[in-house]
């Protein structure tokens, strides 16, 4: 596997994990637009994972760049909003980590990418 598409099954594996989380923890009432977003942020992720894992397309990387600066901004403003909850904090800023490593390493792969393409 190149770096790439180890990108990609890390944002399909990120996307997963914040469905599930966000359909089994996100249940209030009040949270509607929390899961809106995260779902909606999930399936970009996906997207994206899929893109760079099956298939070799170059804005793909830049794509994945900027959902994951977006993931860390959402998740992080996730964990300041559900600073309370001790669970829902540790899983938000796991989250906001996950999205972080994912752009830098999207960022960093850019090189691999151009050479794979060429």
């Amino acid at each position: 596997m190149s770096r790439r598409q180890i990108i990609g099954a890390g944002w399909i594996g990120a996307a997963a994990i914040s469905v599930v989380i966000t359909l089994v923890f996100r249940t209030d009432s009040g949270q509607g637009g929390q899961v809106v977003g995260t779902i909606a942020l999930a399936a970009f992720g996906g997207i994206v994972g899929l893109l760079l894992l099956v298939r070799l397309v170059e804005p793909a990387v830049w794509l994945s760049v900027a959902g994951g600066l977006v993931w860390f901004v959402v998740y992080a403003w996730l964990v300041l909003v559900q600073a309370g909850e001790v669970e829902a904090w540790v899983t938000d800023a796991f989250l906001a980590l996950l999205g972080a490593v994912l752009a830098v390493g999207s960022w960093t792969a850019r090189g691999q990418v151009a050479a794979e393409g060429a």
